[in-house]
């Protein structure tokens, strides 16, 4: 094939083998993989590279089948990888499984040279730059005078005792990214620990309904903001929290009216407590709420307040979302009340209560006719047919 004029056309990247990592690839030593050349950019370099895309099968970790897991696919190219000795589809590092920014911090702190830069993908925000790296990369092996932070990353990888323990460290504490270090995953006991639990005991719900609707129990559903008795309450139970309500807004509404010491807001469980610092800023906030529904709305998110000491909301997710769904049907509970409670006196609505005029005088609606009457035959335009 005839050189191209473009450079970067020139070397646009055409391989045959991908570099990725066991647990992108799956358990199947026998993979199928269809490869697309030039099929998109790489997100390092900015240049096109040529795309594999498999379906991995079963799951290193114990528990997975055959097409259980999600399609994958490379994503950046296979000069960025090399250079960066990461796994070109999930781009962890191929040693210890660590984001590559998690890494290079981890080496920054253990390297005594302060003053380098690291060729990273945030530091290098012109696409032109990008590739003429990846360029001189693959030109030079890796020997370019750009890419010295990269040989002084691998060297402090290879040579010093610190970052790999730093490494290691971190690759175990990090729940999230230990699953990428297979080191456990081939011993005879995890295996055969792996064996006895195949089939986990399942989650009681039953004794979870009972735990949360103690905990339920315990919270003013129905309450409202009519200042109590006790004066060491300073605290009002908020209800009706939705997702896209941040905290800080909950925060900027009732911080007017007193200084808060502490606010506690679940968004799963859709609830959450205002404690304030003293009395006369709890009574103020509930003041200014219409009593004795306690309805306010903050940044259009309809939440009902009530006066009430700080309680437990529950400890895991599984318990805030079963109070999060106790929470919602309380609302709706005491919406649908307060409905009922003021249709008797919304016009139009009818009934024998009837509504009340300008003047304070219950206006009389007249009842429908009785039905207790003889049936009326009603005929239709069909001959020999009577309803």
């Amino acid at each position: 094939m005839p050189p191209k004029a473009d450079i970067n056309k020139a070397t646009w990247e055409d391989t045959e083998v991908p570099a990725v990592c066991e647990r992108c690839l799956g358990s199947n030593p026998y993979i199928r993989m269809t490869r697309e050349r030039y099929g998109a950019e790489c997100k390092l370099c900015a240049r096109p590279y040529t795309v594999f895309r498999w379906q991995p099968e079963g799951s290193m970790t114990g528990g997975g089948s055959a097409g259980s897991k999600k399609p994958k696919k490379t994503s950046i190219c296979l000069t960025c990888a090399r250079q960066k000795n990461c796994c070109q589809s999930c781009m962890l590092d191929l040693t210890y499984g660590l984001p590559l920014h998690i890494r290079d911090t981890a080496l920054k702190m253990i390297s005594s040279s302060g003053d380098s830069t690291t060729n990273t993908s945030s530091n290098m925000s012109n696409a032109i730059i990008r590739q003429y790296i990846a360029q001189n990369f693959e030109y030079n092996n890796g020997s370019t005078t750009d890419d010295l932070e990269d040989e002084e990353r691998r060297r402090l990888m290879e040579e010093s005792e610190g970052a790999k323990n730093l490494l290691k460290h971190l690759a175990t504490a990090m729940p999230y990214y230990k699953r990428q270090y297979p080191s456990l995953e081939n011993t005879p006991g995890h295996l055969k620990h792996k064996q006895q639990n195949v089939d986990p005991a399942p989650v009681n719900n039953k004794a979870l309904v009972q735990d949360v609707g103690k905990i339920a129990s315990k919270l003013p559903l129905n309450g409202n903001n009519i200042p109590p008795k006790d004066t060491s309450i300073t605290s009002l139970f908020i209800m009706g929290i939705e997702d896209d309500l941040p905290e800080y807004a909950i925060r900027d509404y009732f911080s007017k009216y007193g200084a808060i010491s502490s606010i506690v807001c679940i968004h799963r469980a859709r609830c959450g407590f205002i404690n304030f610092a003293n009395r006369a800023g709890a009574e103020a906030a509930a003041s200014s709420v219409p009593a004795p529904a306690g309805k306010l709305v903050i940044n259009g998110c309809k939440l009902r307040i009530a006066w009430s000491k700080p309680r437990l909301l529950g400890s895991s997710h599984a318990e805030h979302s079963r109070l999060g769904q106790i929470v919602r049907k309380a609302m709706r509970q005491r919406d649908f009340k307060d409905r009922a409670s003021n249709g008797g006196r919304d016009a139009g609505a009818g009934g024998s209560a009837g509504t009340r005029g300008n003047d304070g005088s219950k206006d009389e609606i007249l009842a429908p006719p009785s039905l207790s009457g003889p049936k009326t035959k009603y005929k239709t335009a069909q001959s020999g047919y009577e309803g």
